[in-house]
């Protein structure tokens, strides 16, 4: 089975939620024709770029 590229991407932020949930936000959204959130899973993208699955960034929601 062919593995999602979002999961390797080096543009990949991963925002967890308060109720668990997480959420793929690819940082080239703002170029070209990028989804903020693609539905997953992507397995071909013109802006993928090979990076460390290992060191993505993660953001947490803040409850107010």
């Amino acid at each position: 089975m062919t593995k999602a590229r979002c999961n390797t991407c080096l543009y990949l932020r991963v925002i967890s939620a308060p109720s668990g949930a997480h959420y793929f936000f690819c940082k080239r959204s703002n170029e070209n024709d990028f989804p903020k959130y693609p539905p997953q899973p992507v397995f071909k993208c013109n802006g993928y770029a090979s990076g460390d699955n290992e060191q993505y960034e993660t953001i947490d929601f803040c409850e107010d």
